[in-house]
């Protein structure tokens, strides 16, 4: 039976906005990764989150974000009226094939300044705009002798355990860029793919080009929030992933949406 999510125009319009932009750098290097996610731990179900993470890797700063989340923001600028056009596409199609259409990845971007060794992170949880600051955090890596080939480079294992889940990671010295996804660096080379020893969340690069692009930061007033009240809201979206609209089916009867079953990637933060 076919079910259509019906939403506030205010919730699913949110990210689609025309915001002012800041350049920070320039990068010479982009990074694409394709994040995948085990979207229900109980049945052991993984699924592709985000086709195409991007990391812009500069000398004064590196960005980390959705790439598939940038190209359907743009799209749905692009539209005159895309608030009627966008209600239009779901009362024709319902939100589930205007989903498949135009895919929403990842919402959270990563800015690190090289110069200060801060990172700043951005996100967007529903109607809630919020930012917040931390150092560079460190894995204390152990790099073991294990070698293969990822992605076309020659590649070596390395483990850590970071913020309550031990990790794999495989890089590469053929690109002396200590950075790769998320928050992930200090290794002597790109890393290549990482993930925790779960298999819940994994990163895979699958291209890389040079490149001389803008670094740039959307000027939007995000509220200040800490990295414990964000990992608090991301869970709170987690249990009740619809807080504020409902599903129905195609008779109109409300299907009960169960809890996500999966955890945050930082389980514990100290």
């Amino acid at each position: 039976m076919k079910k259509t999510v019906i939403l506030t125009a205010s919730l699913i319009l949110f990210t689609m906005q025309i915001i002012a932009q800041e350049i920070l750098d320039t990068a010479y290097l982009g990074c694409s990764y394709r994040f995948t996610l085990m979207s229900d731990t109980i049945e052991k179900t993984k699924s592709i989150k985000d086709a195409d993470m991007r990391l812009l890797t500069g000398n004064k700063c590196s960005k980390f974000y959705s790439y598939t989340t940038f190209v359907r923001d743009s799209f749905m600028n692009s539209i005159p009226n895309e608030k009627e056009f966008f209600l239009d596409m779901m009362a024709k199609n319902g939100f589930d094939d205007f989903r498949k259409q135009h895919p929403l990845g990842e919402t959270y971007k990563i800015y690190v300044s090289h110069n200060d060794q801060t990172i700043l992170y951005t996100d967007i949880i529903m109607t809630s705009r919020i930012s917040y600051k931390e150092p560079v955090p460190k894995q204390n890596w152990k790099i073991l002798n294990e070698i293969k080939e990822i992605a076309g480079y020659k590649c070596q294992k390395a483990t850590c355990t970071f913020r309550g889940r031990d990790y794999a990671a495989w890089f590469t010295r053929e690109i002396p860029v200590n950075e790769g996804p998320w928050k992930f660096n200090g290794l002597p080379g790109l890393i290549v793919k990482v993930y925790d020893t779960q298999e819940h969340y994994d990163f895979e690069l699958y291209a890389v080009n040079k490149i001389k692009k803008a670094v740039v930061i959307e000027e939007n007033n995000y509220k200040n929030v800490s990295i414990n009240d964000h990992i608090k809201m991301r869970r709170d979206v987690i249990k009740n992933p619809i807080p504020f609209g409902k599903v129905t089916d195609n008779e109109g009867n409300i299907v009960i949406v169960k809890p996500l079953q999966y955890d945050v990637m930082e389980r514990d933060v100290k």
